[in-house]
């Protein structure tokens, strides 16, 4: 039985080279006849692209929070009025 196990995680083993062998040389191919400039200036583009998304996402969340504030102080306001 013991013999058995150690066959799986050898075939494993050779999956797991084989996989990344291939997914390098996709990558290799992919960017290869790219210039480095033109890989450099896609990678600043998405990267100022996520910077802008991020941002949008703060400043989201930053006005769902004072609206959630304004709607406390007014509930809160109505209770004491009420009271």
């Amino acid at each position: 039985m013991h013999t058995n196990t150690n066959d799986h995680r050898d075939y494993r083993l050779a999956i797991g080279f084989l996989a990344g062998t291939a997914v390098g040389a996709g990558l290799m191919m992919w960017l290869a006849p790219r210039a480095v400039a033109e890989v450099r200036q896609r990678v600043t583009d998405k990267a100022i692209d996520l910077g802008h998304r991020a941002q949008a996402l703060r400043d989201g969340v930053a006005d769902g929070v004072v609206r959630g504030a304004q709607h406390v102080e007014r509930v809160a306001n109505a209770a004491k009025s009420s009271a």
